[in-house]
């Protein structure tokens, strides 16, 4: 297992049956995991939401977590569970950020 972490922004949507999002378009969250490089970190992102029902449309903004440390550029919540990532090989990620049918998820 690698114990690069990284942080991304992931833009998903619910896959048909999955009533988590109601009526939104889709939702983004922020993502803590461990990968090598970017083809392994979206894979993994990629299989972690398919297996709770959701499609990613996007992988967004992926930095190695030390330079977020570095520059300041992280959530209260990433610090511990970067370690706790780092350790299990597990995903951790925060709050759903719904946006409506036909928005895009842009802030």
């Amino acid at each position: 297992m690698n114990n690069t972490v990284w942080k991304a922004r992931v833009n998903v949507s619910a896959r048909p049956g999955n009533s988590d999002l109601g009526d939104a378009g889709g939702a983004y969250t922020n993502v803590l995991v461990a990968a090598a490089d970017m083809p392994e970190l979206e894979e993994r992102i990629r299989a972690h939401f398919l297996d709770m029902g959701y499609d990613v449309l996007e992988v967004d903004e992926p930095l190695r977590f030390e330079s977020c440390l570095a520059t300041g550029e992280y959530a209260a919540w990433m610090p511990d569970a970067a370690l706790r990532v780092a350790a299990s090989g597990e995903l951790a990620w925060d709050t759903m950020y719904r946006y409506p049918i036909g928005d895009d998820g842009d802030a």
